[in-house]
């Protein structure tokens, strides 16, 4: 099924629930594991740049890295740093560098145009990767409706 695996992490929850979804795939298909982390920097008002709990994150994306090599997947973390507005265009290219056959995130729970016009890293990396995407959606968001508002279906 697949080889090798990476996986978007951002410190949310619906990062954290892609994750195990890419956990069960990798153990699943005998898969390894890459956590993909992108360290957007931000420069604050007074010119210095705003990353306060960056290496918290890491540590904690490693700690997760370790615990999926003691359950026997083989996992590693790769961190790209740059300035806002690129994440998903980093992920891919974290796919290409370890030869990645699947990218797996979580969406950012935005609907499909506030998301394109916004941008998300899902978004971005449907676009550009050259291996399949699995976008993951957040278990906590309601399921769309079927019919849109203010139609009604055809009597049949």
């Amino acid at each position: 099924m697949f080889k090798k695996i990476v996986v978007g992490m951002d410190g949310s929850e619906r990062a954290e629930h892609a994750f195990e979804v890419a956990a069960d795939l990798a153990r699943a298909s005998e898969a390894s594991i890459t956590i993909a982390h992108v360290d957007e920097e931000t420069i604050g008002k007074g010119g210095g740049h705003i990353r306060a709990d960056e290496p918290e994150r890491i540590a904690a994306l490693k700690e997760k890295a370790a615990r999926l090599a003691e359950s026997g997947v083989d996992a590693d973390v790769k961190v790209s740093s740059m300035f806002v507005g690129g994440a998903g265009s980093r992920i891919a290219s974290i796919a290409t560098e370890v030869g990645a056959d699947l990218i797996v995130v979580g969406t950012r729970g935005q609907g499909g145009m506030t998301g394109a016009m916004v941008g998300s890293a899902s978004h971005k990396l449907l676009s550009v990767s050259h291996v399949p995407v699995l976008v993951v959606p957040d278990p906590a968001q309601e399921p769309v409706r079927a019919e849109a508002e203010g139609t009604t279906a055809a009597a049949g």
